[in-house]
């Protein structure tokens, strides 16, 4: 993947999950058995718990992705 499709799945996932509140596209980006390593100890591992956990606790709230910065060994050659 190049780094604008990064950037694009991002700015998908963003504003499908979260600011949609879809918690089904979750599929579409997290594989069956995925671990989100960011996850609180004491919080729901499972993705789909921890997101709709999430967006229980900020029902208003929306996500605004703006630009990304990347060291420059990782940026598109």
């Amino acid at each position: 993947m190049t780094t604008d499709d990064n950037k694009a799945l991002v700015q998908q996932f963003f504003e499908q999950v979260i600011n949609q509140r879809n918690l089904a596209a979750l599929d579409q980006f997290v594989p069956p058995g995925g671990v989100n390593h960011t996850v609180p100890p004491g919080m729901p591992q499972e993705t789909n718990q921890f997101v709709g956990q999430y967006l229980n606790a900020f029902p208003d709230g929306q996500v605004t992705v703006g630009e990304a910065s990347l060291p420059p060994a990782s940026r598109s050659r």
